[in-house]
């Protein structure tokens, strides 16, 4: 009888102590906060660009977790502009990564601020070339009444800087002006010069990057009859609500070194480097008449 009494009593004794351990695990994980950390960068295909900047996300989400707040990584990707700066101004986005044009016409709508420049495939810049059958008697200086082959309308290389560069030359769009340019858009950079030989548009824009990447018997049947300026490829900018982004910006710097090389073969990030927003962005925000 009093061996049953010691099982029964060692048994009250543990069942005690695991509630107690259990009790102060639960209130202990009850303290911990959880976050979500979300990228957004704008593009038609949602389902690539997600697979593209995940593992970046969880490696953020993952470094900037710490002993009272766990963060998750999550992608955001609108397929347009006025959908961009609506996820921005209901705070659903901390950190952008697209093209300087895009990325400062946005601010300037938005509360985000360029952070650092993120090199995209190993290039710091680049510009556009205007691109046209090598047969047609074509020139910049002969471009009214043609129309333009543009990529899309969130496009910084296939649309936004073609068109300014277009309007600063005198040019201008939906309008009945002898220097009015029609233009389609053909939703693919690869389209482009396929449109334009097949007759579909009189010229077209496309990266020089891009337009190095043609097969050679395309490139063969065309001609580059004008560029743009140069302007940085991608920009990083924070939203002005995040807490900690020297933190954050330094997690950006180190990642070329310290991150699985996954992270940024994924996204097609090289590496990021610092930026200085006055001095750096100076001619990209004249183009788009931020100064």
């Amino acid at each position: 009888m009093k061996k049953i009494l010691l099982t029964l009593l060692s048994f009250l004794v543990i069942g005690i102590v695991l509630f107690v351990v259990f009790q102060s695990y639960d209130e202990k994980n009850s303290d911990l906060s959880q976050k979500t950390i979300t990228i957004a960068t704008i593009h038609r295909d949602a389902s690539k660009m997600t697979d593209r900047f995940q593992p970046m996300a969880n490696y953020i989400a993952e470094k900037v977790s710490d002993g009272k707040t766990t963060y998750s990584g999550r992608v955001m990707i609108p397929d347009s502009i006025d959908e961009l700066v609506m996820y921005l101004n209901d705070g659903e986005i901390d950190i952008f990564i697209d093209s300087p044009l895009v990325g400062l016409f946005v601010a300037n709508q938005t509360d985000i601020s360029p952070t650092l420049f993120a090199w995209k495939e190993n290039s710091f810049s680049y510009h556009t070339v205007f691109i046209a059958p090598k047969d047609l008697d074509i020139s910049m200086d002969t471009l009214h009444r043609k129309t333009i082959v543009f990529e899309d309308t969130a496009s910084s290389s296939g649309y936004f800087l073609p068109k300014l560069h277009l309007e600063d030359m005198g040019y201008v769009f939906n309008s009945t002006s002898q220097n009015n340019i029609f233009f389609k858009f053909s939703e693919d950079d690869q389209n482009t010069p396929v449109w334009i030989l097949e007759g579909r548009g009189d010229f077209g824009s496309v990266s020089n990057i891009d337009y190095e990447e043609f097969p050679e018997r395309i490139k063969n049947q065309l001609k580059i009859i004008g560029k743009t300026s140069e302007i940085p490829r991608q920009l990083v900018f924070f939203s002005n609500s995040l807490n900690d982004k020297e933190i954050l910006e330094k997690i950006f710097l180190d990642m070329e070194t310290n991150a699985d090389p996954v992270v940024l073969e994924d996204s097609k990030i090289s590496k990021f480097s610092p930026l200085n927003p006055d001095a750096d962005l100076e001619e990209t925000k004249k183009l788009l008449g931020l100064e």
